[in-house]
């Protein structure tokens, strides 16, 4: 499978619109900011993704650039004061919470797009295309070989195992 078969820009705006970042259909939060175990419609299973601090690194980046330009006018004395400062205070309350499941489902649509974290090989995928975290065992799980220098190290690992159990014996 190519590239083309998970489009980077419509995964994006799928997650931005709170859809699946596959099919565009499926919700893709349960609540707020708790993302569906799986896609209702296409059933692309959403429990593998790790957005973690991204998405609220993200969104103090936009509000600080909207905060900084309604202190400017407040430094110029364009406003009165009181009403900008009470406006300033809401927009940095209400801001942040409304656009945040967009945020989140931005990067959620990316990580999909990119075969990050949970999303690496789906079914139906070739192996070879995705992304494996060859440490937990991943590519023996759908049957994919290592390089033989990947499997020297893995001998060595098991090796210094065996000698560890023995030592500790």
């Amino acid at each position: 499978m190519t590239d083309a078969a998970r489009p980077l820009w419509p995964s994006i705006l799928n997650g931005l619109a709170c859809r699946c970042p596959r099919c565009g259909k499926g919700r893709l939060y349960r609540r707020y900011l708790r993302v569906v175990p799986q896609c209702p419609e296409c059933g692309l299973e959403l429990s593998g993704h790790r957005a973690d601090d991204l998405p609220a690194y993200i969104v103090v980046t936009i509000v600080g650039h909207i905060l900084v330009v309604g202190l400017f006018h407040f430094s110029v004395g364009a406003w009165n004061p009181a009403v900008l400062l009470a406006l300033l205070v809401a927009a940095a309350i209400i801001v942040p919470v409304a656009i945040l499941p967009s945020v989140k489902g931005a990067v959620v649509g990316l990580q999909y797009a990119l075969r990050l974290h949970g999303f690496a090989v789906e079914e139906g995928e070739d192996a070879a295309e995705g992304v494996l975290d060859r440490r937990r065992g991943d590519h023996e799980d759908i049957g994919l070989q290592l390089p033989a220098e990947r499997q020297d190290t893995r001998e060595s690992y098991k090796l210094a195992e065996a000698f560890e159990e023995t030592r500790d014996a």
